[in-house]
């Protein structure tokens, strides 16, 4: 059967039925080696996501403002500038587990489950 069909330039409708039988014989038999044989699977490659950091004055001035606002008492000038800082950076926040803001909720929360 191999010396009669060419792959490549099959016409069908030119086979005989026997011929066609013994073509269809021959891919079911191709198809059931190849579902037995051992699958290949492949983890896709993690995927890492950059994140832009603050300058170095600025993390220290975001330690330096959570440290004072743990204490008590931080301007609201200062807040509004932690604020500023946290909009150019959500995801060094968010990765670093700091609150989005020094007002309400997020602030309270981070002192009661992160803060040391």
């Amino acid at each position: 059967m191999k010396n009669n069909l060419d792959a490549a330039a099959l016409d069908i409708s030119s086979l005989a039925t026997l011929q066609l039988f013994e073509l269809n014989a021959a891919v079911m038999q191709e198809l059931q080696r190849r579902m037995s044989q051992p699958k290949i699977e492949s983890q896709p490659e993690e995927i890492q996501k950059v994140v832009f950091a603050p300058k170095a004055f600025e993390v220290t001035f975001i330690n330096n403002t959570l440290r004072e606002a743990k204490k008590g008492y931080v301007t609201a000038n200062i807040k509004d500038q932690y604020k500023e800082l946290h909009k150019r950076y959500p995801e060094w926040f968010q990765l670093n587990h700091y609150p989005s803001d020094l007002r309400g909720r997020d602030f309270r929360e981070w002192n009661t489950y992160y803060s040391k």
